[in-house]
């Protein structure tokens, strides 16, 4: 059965192009364009992975993951920081306490985020 990613960002391109990667790649994709919809979507749905922007208007990706990992249904789920900027720009610290399980920079190559999400559906 194909693995089930959410990805939670408001710039649709950019939502659109990655789904279609990952689907290309037999998984399953949904997609929601803001933090509130991403919350509901992750309840509803059960995804195996998140991939969550950062920066979004309502709620940011920091208070998504939060509340998505404050759930007691939802915590287990590997989130992943889906951001513009680059990871000297980004305080690992705040990631970590937010419960981002990892980050990757929405201009690294495809290969390397699906390495990373490979590398976090098989630990779950």
């Amino acid at each position: 059965m194909a693995k089930k990613i959410l990805i939670i960002d408001d710039e649709k391109d950019i939502a659109d192009i990655t789904a279609f990667k990952f689907k290309q790649k037999g998984f399953d994709v949904i997609l929601a364009h803001g933090g509130k919809d991403g919350l509901k979507m992750a309840q509803s749905e059960g995804p195996d992975l998140i991939l969550l922007d950062e920066k979004m208007p309502e709620m940011d990706g920091f208070q998504v993951c939060a509340a998505l990992k404050a759930d007691g249904e939802l915590k287990a789920i590997p989130v992943i920081m889906f951001t513009a900027r680059t990871s000297d720009e980004i305080d690992q610290d705040s990631c970590q306490e937010a419960g981002f399980d990892d980050v990757i920079t929405k201009l690294a190559d495809f290969e390397d985020l699906l390495a990373k999400v490979n590398t976090l559906l098989n630990e779950t």
